[in-house]
């Protein structure tokens, strides 16, 4: 089976983050295929909170007291990577 090309979305703010990971269709025409998100809400509060979705079981983790934009990314990067949908390599800086 030949690899096809991904497309990461990240948006960061002040208080989230969302990722999304898309599949480029092998039809140009079609648009990309979902694989998964993460969302991180309320960082840097006692309430943040970060969930993942790859369209089976969402995770969601309990309040994280302390997390902020670069704990949420690896966290969100960590679970695509132990669900084998996402692998970071040394052209991804976090």
């Amino acid at each position: 089976m030949k690899d096809r090309a991904h497309i990461l979305v990240v948006n960061c703010g002040s208080s989230s983050v969302k990722i999304e990971l898309f599949q480029i269709a092998e039809n140009s025409a079609t648009d990309p295929l979902f694989i998964a998100s993460g969302n991180a809400e309320r960082l840097n509060s006692e309430k943040a909170s970060c969930k993942i979705d790859s369209g089976e079981a969402s995770a969601e983790n309990s309040p994280q007291p302390g997390l902020n934009v670069e704990k949420a990314i690896r966290f969100i990067f960590s679970e695509f990577e132990k669900k084998n949908l996402f692998q970071a390599d040394s052209r991804v800086a976090i």
